[in-house]
């Protein structure tokens, strides 16, 4: 049937990913999933990650073992190494919540 449930590997708080049929709930769904990744800080696609103009480390892929330091041979590996040896990360994604006075918190 090709269903089937995994952990998220890239931050335990995301919970279980699923693979399962459309329903007519898919788009509360997914609007509920987005919040709840971007709360956690997590980017995704290339909207987010843009491609020749985003170091894996400013989008926390290197905290999400998303990014190999013992293999040899991509693109941007000597950039990404040295980065990580220097510890020098300059620019990081995180969350930041921005709400009007009184307003209640976004629900994940």
């Amino acid at each position: 049937d090709g269903f089937g449930f995994e952990a998220d590997p890239r931050w335990a708080g995301m919970g279980t990913r699923a693979v399962l049929p459309l329903t007519e709930d898919a788009s509360e769904d997914a609007d509920r999933y987005h919040v709840r990744r971007m709360l956690a800080g997590i980017a995704e696609g290339p909207e987010e990650i843009v491609t020749n103009d985003t170091l894996p480390m400013s989008v926390n892929l290197d905290l999400m073992g998303s990014v190999s330091f013992t293999k040899g041979c991509y693109m941007g590996q000597e950039l990404t190494a040295r980065t990580r040896y220097r510890g020098a990360v300059r620019r990081r994604l995180f969350p930041v919540v921005l709400r009007p006075e009184g307003s209640e918190a976004p629900q994940v």
